[in-house]
Order: C-alpha cells, then structure tokens, then sequence
C-alpha cells in the first residue's frame, strides 16, 4: 500500500484475519456506528436496497469541480447497488466528509463499464484519502477482467480502515493519471460508504499490556505485531470457514460482508461443521463477528492422517 504519510511504511500489506479465541460469547450483540455515509455517486435521487442500506445523493458531499459529471452506465448491472450512475471527470475531484474522530470503514464501489463519453479502457487514475495513497495508476477495466467472480461481473469493491483524528475531515480525492500513455484517462467512482467503527477492532490498543493476542507478520517467526493507528489498512478477504456466506445486513452493525472459503480450500477431505456451541466471550467484543462466524468449522477427520487445511488465497 503506497501512502504518502513518512510515519507509515510505504508499499506496507496487512492481511486483517479474524482469530478463532477460545473466550465465546452469549447472543449476536449490534455495535451502533456513530455515523454512516452510503453514497450513491453521479445520482441526484436516494436509492435503498434490500440490505438496508440508504444511499443518498452524491452533490452536497462533492467540492465544487465543474469538471465532474454525472453519467448513467449504457449496460445496466445486475447487482443490487449504487451501481446505476457514476461520477467523472478527466481531472482531479473530491469528496468531503464532516466525521468523528476514530477509526472509519472506507467503502469504494465501482461498476467498470462503460458511460456515455467514457469508455471503460480509459479509466486509469489514483485515490487519496487524506494524506494516504489508497491506490495509485489503478486501471479498472483490467482489475475487473482479472476478477474472477463470475456473480460480479465488472463489479470492483475495495475497503480500507483509516483513522481520523480530533478535527479531521475525511476528503477522498480521484486523480486521474495523466501520462504520455494515458492523456486522455478519466477517474470514476460509483458509491462511496463511510462507516464508524470500534477503536480497537482492528488497531492495537495502546494501554493493553497483554500481547499474547497481537498478530504477527505472515510466514516470519517475528516478535508480535502492534497495529498503530496511524496506518491504513486495506482488506483483502474476510471469510467464514465453513459455512454459508454472511451478507452486510446479518454482520454486527458494521456493514462488512463475509465470503465463503469453498473456493480457497484446496484438501478435498475437509469437512465443514455447524455446530451448536454456547457463546461466552470475555476478552474480545461479542460485535467483532456474527456467531455464526463462531459455529461454522471445518474438520479433518478423526481417522485422517493429516493436521493441517490446505488454503489457496489468490
């Protein structure tokens, strides 16, 4: 992850995992995030969807740019979404966001098709949120070709968690790449989500003491790994193991959705397992995933010889 802060590491990658702790919980209990934003880009009308999202219209949130147009995609999509009308632009535009203070989701949508005087090869462009780089010369229509979803096509999703401090206002700015190959490049975005979340979810929080659950850097035998809060993280999977996926409308009050690891196992004799276990947690948030999360497992095997699970992550 490129950023343009010099107390992040440039180029730095987390992979969030959700660790399985042997502290359980009593019932699904929903965090209330202090503010959600769901924004339907390039649309002057409010959509709602069955998830229960509202998204409202883009223009009170976008700084004045006159160069920035709103177009509807000459393919509809099939998905349910902010996914009819985009935002534009061949030059620089930006969303402002009044937030609280704290750690926020960082939701981008993107249908890559193509628009009314936007082809779709022609997207290539960057995207800061505050002084993070989230992306830079990201090309969309080869992101979404390479995609290998085949329930959503063209369709591209990115989450980020970024902190914001006392005062801060959330601008997220789309910069269109302007090189000798790509004079002509455009910036688009179709939905924007903003939601708030817990201090400690994901970051380290400075006055624990017990480092017994901090995570360490993937395939290094390191000391343990604190999250500080002044990184930006971005989300590359988020899976249930073993059970059926968990749309945004059944997740703890946070909007996150969760994918099935079906197409991530590789060992044909795991079994996966619903199980009827009795919550109790006492040392992590009963919000920081469903149960269900909790009740679903896959399993070797009593008579097989092998201890380990195969994934392959792409």
């Amino acid at each position: 992850m490129d950023t343009t802060s010099t107390q992040i590491a440039s180029g730095t990658i987390l992979f969030l995992l959700l660790l399985f702790f042997p502290y359980l919980s009593i019932a699904d209990v929903i965090y209330s995030p202090v503010e959600i934003f769901s924004i339907n880009c390039g649309s002057n009308s409010s959509l709602s969807t069955r998830d229960g999202r509202n998204w409202t219209a883009d223009i009170k949130f976008l700084s004045e740019n006159k160069d920035s147009v709103a177009a509807p995609a000459l393919t509809p999509s099939t998905l349910e979404g902010p996914y009819t009308d985009a935002r534009f632009s061949h030059s620089q535009f930006t969303y402002s966001f009044s937030v609280s203070t704290g750690p926020k989701f960082l939701r981008l949508f993107f249908y890559s098709t193509s628009y009314q005087n936007f082809h779709r090869s022609k997207a290539y462009f960057s995207v800061k949120a505050g002084p993070y780089t989230l992306f830079q010369d990201f090309n969309a229509s080869l992101n979404a070709d390479a995609d290998d979803d085949p329930g959503q096509t063209d369709i591209l999703f990115r989450e980020y968690c970024i902190n914001l401090k006392d005062g801060d206002r959330l601008n997220i700015t789309f910069i269109p790449s302007k090189t000798s190959q790509h004079q002509d490049s455009y910036a688009f975005i179709n939905g924007i989500e903003i939601v708030s979340m817990p201090p400690f979810l994901y970051y380290t929080n400075p006055d624990d003491v017990d480092i017994t659950g901090l995570p360490h850097l993937v395939g290094l035998n390191t000391n343990p790994f604190p999250i500080e809060n002044n990184f930006t993280l971005e989300t590359k999977y988020r899976l249930r193991v073993g059970g059926a996926e968990i749309p945004a409308s059944q997740d703890t009050g946070m909007l996150r959705s969760w994918d099935v690891d079906n197409k991530y196992v590789t060992t044909q004799s795991v079994l996966s397992l619903a199980t009827g276990i009795k919550l109790r947690f006492t040392k992590i948030p009963n919000y920081t995933a469903p149960d269900t999360v909790y009740r679903s497992v896959r399993n070797m095997g009593s008579n097989d010889s092998k201890c380990t699970i195969s994934c392959h992550w792409n």
